[in-house]
């Protein structure tokens, strides 16, 4: 059995609103399948389905990391060969939750007959504390190992130091613009000083 590394698709704008909607209702939105398929993007969240669907695999596991982040499993061993490009998570009503894909590099090559393990990680930030929920088992675990709960760690550190540089950044920007309100001030007076100093130059004379 072939694993692939762990991944940590977009959040689509239907997603989100299958997710919200479903919450309204007072029910979590089911992670239900994978979608796998072979077309090559930068995702942008407008998506609604996979470029390229090539198969869509029950969930194996799916559990929460954190309160921000969640993991989803499953196994890909049915259909044909093909390369593994982009990958979907699918809600119970159909909906694209979540789309990975990379423009440059694919994912895996999958041959019929060797099975291809593949684990996703998705930060859940935007959304309504469990709002998610799975199919499949929930305690499998052993089924991909430590390493991708060491990527899954991995991920959460990378998105909490990405939170804190957004804030940091947003504080300088503050900062910056306080620093050009006071330089445009600071002009002002220096403009008003030197008309001023004209005018008793011309007093003087």
């Amino acid at each position: 059995m072939t694993t692939m590394s762990a991944i940590s698709p977009t959040l689509t704008m239907a997603g989100l609103r299958a997710v919200f909607n479903a919450s309204n209702d007072g029910v979590s939105a089911q992670i239900t399948h994978i979608a796998l398929g072979s077309s090559q993007y930068t995702p942008s969240g407008s998506e609604t389905a996979l470029k390229n669907e090539h198969a869509r695999i029950p969930v194996a596991a799916g559990r929460y990391v954190d309160d921000y982040c969640i993991e989803v499993s499953a196994l890909l061993d049915t259909g044909t060969g093909f390369t593994v490009a982009e990958v979907g998570l699918i809600l119970e009503d159909g909906s694209l939750l979540a789309v990975w894909s990379d423009p440059d590099t694919p994912l895996a090559a999958y041959t019929v007959g060797v099975p291809i393990a593949l684990a996703c990680f998705l930060v859940i930030s935007q959304l309504p504390s469990d709002s998610l929920s799975f199919s499949g088992d929930p305690d499998l675990n052993l089924f991909f190992g430590t390493e991708f709960a060491n990527i899954g760690i991995s991920i959460m550190t990378l998105t909490t130091m990405q939170r804190a540089l957004r804030s940091d950044l947003a504080e300088i920007q503050t900062q910056v613009a306080s620093l050009r309100e006071m330089q445009k001030r600071f002009d002002s007076l220096e403009i008003l000083a030197v008309s001023n100093r004209s005018r008793i130059d011309e007093l003087e004379a």
